[in-house]
């Protein structure tokens, strides 16, 4: 379906209402800034403290898809750990998968922890898999 390209109608005799559907897709050129507007505002009002990329690594004959789904999974692992190590309730984030140049997904996540250490972070993706490049960063506005 192409955004916009159905409606919803509403009769309510003598008056008719359309509401136009839209597609909600990031690829779509009416819909991303919207998508870009309402995940700003919902990473501000959470109050990050924290930006972190993960990396995948490109392996020969692997799979982009793959590697998001092992790159989530390595990110709920160490978020657990995270927890458990510096007895947190919670890490509370947002996180938005972005391809790279050559299509290999890179995970950036704003979280409200007062910091991640990098270098542990670094060691335990490199354990997890085998994708020891992090990036964290202190938000200060």
């Amino acid at each position: 379906m192409f955004c916009q390209e159905w409606s919803l109608v509403k009769r309510l005799h003598p008056n008719l209402k359309v509401i136009p559907l839209y597609c909600h897709r990031w690829s779509c050129d009416v819909c991303r800034p919207h998508r870009t507007a309402r995940l700003i505002s919902e990473a501000t009002r959470g109050a990050p403290l924290i930006f972190i990329t993960l990396t995948s690594r490109h392996h020969p004959g692997g799979n982009p898809a793959v590697a998001a789904c092992r790159l989530a999974w390595a990110w709920r692992k160490v978020r657990a750990e995270y927890i458990k190590r510096y007895g947190q309730g919670s890490l509370p984030f947002l996180a938005v998968f972005e391809a790279t140049k050559k299509g290999w997904p890179h995970l950036h996540i704003v979280a409200r922890a007062r910091w991640v250490d990098q270098h542990w972070l670094s060691l335990r993706m490199s354990v997890l898999i085998g994708a020891p490049i992090v990036w964290v960063e202190r938000i200060d506005s």
